[in-house]
């Protein structure tokens, strides 16, 4: 069939467009290069509960390890990352875009996250996220300077119980991923369940609480049942970023406080 029909009615509007008018189709933008540049780091990580400062000295730094960067530059944004080389002992950098003679940047540290993609991190209650939005660098004869004080964004906090017993946790907030792109960090309140192992706590889950006012938590265990909740309010200072602790799985033997929803 003859289609050139559907161009007909087209052509007068084609014709009529004045010289100052844009077209309607642009340009793909051109990729951003990415420049590598070697760095060297004044970086510390604070621990848990402030119970250890560990210098980028004193750190042992996997080969690999990787922090992700988004630096500042006036007006400009970009990301960036930093990767370890256990090798030589060193620190590289690599960005989207030109740095200052010195400014602002923010460095994350994702702990046990995959670092296969520099654009973004899938993360899991389980990862520990460290964070400055207010370190700074300089850039000097080729080679950039970090400096930044890495704090948890999360609080740290297991369950303690019967070995095999297993508890589903709601009420909490924990890290999804990070963009770099968009320097955004996504967030969920799904409930994060977890299994006591044979030294009768379950691994670390990495959270926050949902609602901050109410600070409640629900948990269901599985030696009560699905149909057996429990719930609790906790008071202020519980779950605040960089402490830890456990709680004790409640059953209808010993629910210590808690309160029971059928």
């Amino acid at each position: 069939m003859n289609k050139s029909f559907l161009l007909t009615p087209l052509l007068p509007l084609l014709t009529a467009c004045t010289s100052d008018e844009q077209p309607l189709t642009s340009r793909p933008e051109t990729p951003v290069a990415e420049l590598s540049a070697p760095m060297t780091m004044h970086l510390q990580v604070i621990g848990f509960d402030d119970s250890q400062t560990r210098a980028s000295t004193a750190h042992q730094w996997t080969d690999g390890a990787m922090l992700y960067l988004h630096f500042y530059n006036g007006q400009k944004h970009f990301r960036g990352t930093a990767t370890y080389s256990a090798d030589d002992d060193s620190w590289t950098c690599t960005r989207a875009g030109e740095l200052a003679a010195a400014d602002r940047c923010e460095a994350y540290y994702f702990e046990g996250a995959s670092t296969d993609n520099v654009r973004s991190v899938s993360l899991t209650p389980a990862n520990a996220v460290y964070a400055d939005q207010q370190a700074t660098y300089t850039y000097e004869e080729g080679t950039v300077e970090l400096l930044a004080t890495l704090h948890p964004l999360t609080a740290r906090l297991r369950l303690k119980g019967t070995p095999g017993l297993g508890a589903s946790l709601s009420g909490v907030l924990h890290y999804t991923g990070y963009n770099a792109d968009t320097n955004t960090l996504g967030t969920a309140t799904t409930a994060v369940s977890a299994q006591v192992a044979a030294d009768g706590f379950t691994g670390y889950q990495h959270l926050l609480f949902a609602d901050t006012d109410t600070r409640r938590l629900s948990l269901t265990n599985s030696a009560d049942g699905s149909n057996v909740n429990f719930s609790l309010s906790f008071p202020e200072g519980v779950l605040s970023p960089g402490t830890t602790g456990y709680i004790t799985i409640p059953t209808l033997a010993t629910n210590r406080g808690w309160e029971v929803n059928y």
